[in-house]
């Protein structure tokens, strides 16, 4: 309302500045509130990171074993006594003829050798000088810098090649100090890996392996090193000629059953290495079901008797999601036949009993489905609504053919947890059930069913991190 007053001849307007409040301002008071909070809440609030859902292919992993090792085995004996010497490392590929070994009576071989070249490498000859750099090259190309024990490898397998030079060195002053003492060099007949230990099991074949060896043997190992006193016939050192050995298992009746038709298996090796070996089926020799895995290479990658690994029995087709991404959520089981649509849009859910009276309450609903083995049956499914609780009453509907007989009635009441993800494509979560599949992959990733009824589908995007989102909560990337 204006109102006007004359003051020494001027006129005075006064205008009335308040917003009149009505329905249209309170809207569009409500929608500038919202988009203030909106970009508040994008300006404090962290990057949502998402992942799109893809194909992959991966190894089924069968089950995780534990078998024995069995390859030629050429062991050497001490043929008199004295204080050993090696020339070599454990796991060393050496060539037939070469020294390995040395024994004398008092172990000072190696301060002989040293204090005649006193650090004068000119007493080494040009090929025993590329010998030794080649020796380190190659050593420290694949040593691990930070581990302790791949330096200490390093620095025995280079001192070993440097003794090893230096015996065979046709240097006279070298020569001279050779002949001042007594020793006898140990070389092998074979070419193979050098070890310095064993087990008792070493001439071991498939056919005199038992049950009890597969289940309580262990890896009772007994070093020889350099320095230790021997009497003749003691052990000294064994090589594995070549690559190839055998890997002997137990397996059960029905695990017999099932891969009685392979001639190939594949396994992953607890130190990660995955290789394929002819496979074949044989008893141990208490009449137990034993699985014979026969390998041409990797010998050199497995210096040990015992090897624990997995089986990967075939390739897995699916779909690979990060762990990260997997969220658990509580459902109700209910018998199927309880399910039915109702509403306008003839959505699934349940009759509640309520005051005498059947009221439809649509649900989040999952029902088995054929192979994904996603609930615990065919006649059960997963139920889920914010208007459901434990104790309620449902009703089942117009009862099928054959179920006259069954009651009517079910009180809600067991829950179960199901595994799945958070999907985004329409803009906020929706839970998607996943179900797990055997695989190799690596610990950070799961590899999933892609046959799951109202799961992911191929490009579906999921949030990376499930932790920090809530189901129904608008996304914002």
């Amino acid at each position: 309302m204006e109102q006007k007053r004359t003051q020494k001849g001027a006129e005075i307007i006064r205008l009335n500045h308040s917003i009149p409040v009505t329905p249209l301002t309170v809207f569009c008071a409500a929608v500038l509130l919202y988009f203030i909070i909106q970009i508040i809440i994008l300006c404090v609030r962290s990057p949502l990171e998402t992942y799109s859902v893809g194909a992959a292919v991966s190894d089924n992993v069968s089950g995780e074993y534990r078998g024995i090792v069995i390859r030629d085995e050429f062991v050497v004996q001490a043929e008199e006594k004295g204080y050993v010497t090696f020339f070599a490392v454990a796991n060393e590929y050496r060539k037939g003829n070469s020294v390995l070994a040395t024994i004398d009576p008092y172990g000072e071989i190696v301060s002989k050798l040293y204090e005649t070249v006193n650090g004068n490498m000119n007493l080494l000859s040009n090929a025993s000088l590329l010998t030794i750099r080649k020796a380190i090259r190659e050593g420290s190309g694949g040593m691990d810098l930070i581990s302790f024990s791949g330096a200490y490898s390093l620095k025995t397998s280079v001192q070993s090649t440097i003794l090893e030079c230096l015996i065979n060195e046709n240097n006279a002053e070298i020569q001279k100090a050779l002949a001042e003492i007594y020793f006898s060099e140990v070389r092998s007949s074979s070419t193979g890996y050098f070890e310095n230990w064993q087990d008792g099991f070493e001439g071991l074949t498939e056919a005199e392996v038992t049950s009890e060896i597969l289940l309580t043997g262990k890896d009772n190992k007994v070093f020889r090193n350099s320095g230790d006193a021997v009497e003749t016939g003691d052990f000294l050192f064994k090589v594995f000629p070549g690559n190839s050995f055998k890997l002997c298992f137990l397996l059960e009746e029905s695990e017999a059953e099932r891969l009685k038709d392979r001639t190939k298996l594949t396994i992953e090796a607890e130190n990660g290495i995955t290789c394929t070996g002819s496979f074949s089926i044989s008893t141990t020799a208490d009449g137990k079901p034993m699985g014979i895995l026969s390998f041409r290479s990797y010998g050199g990658n497995f210096n040990c008797r015992f090897l624990s690994f997995k089986l990967l029995d075939q390739k897995t087709t699916g779909f690979k999601i990060p762990e990260s991404a997997l969220i658990s959520k509580e459902f109700y089981v209910v018998e199927k036949r309880f399910i039915t649509s109702g509403g306008s849009s003839n959505t699934k859910g349940v009759l509640v009993e309520k005051d005498g009276l059947a009221v439809f309450i649509p649900c989040t609903v999952y029902e088995y489905g054929s192979g994904d083995n996603f609930v615990i049956g065919e006649d059960s499914a997963y139920l889920f609504s914010s208007e459901i609780s434990a104790g309620m009453t449902i009703i089942a509907p117009t009862a099928a053919e054959g179920e006259e007989n069954l009651s009517k009635t079910m009180v809600i009441g067991p829950v179960t947890t199901v595994e799945g993800v958070y999907q985004i494509n329409k803009g906020y979560c929706v839970f998607k059930p996943i179900v797990r599949l055997k695989n190799s992959l690596e610990s950070s990733y799961v590899m999933i069913s892609a046959n799951v009824r109202s799961g992911l589908q191929a490009y579906d995007r999921i949030v990376l991190n499930a932790e920090g989102v809530k189901e129904n909560e608008l996304i914002f990337e």
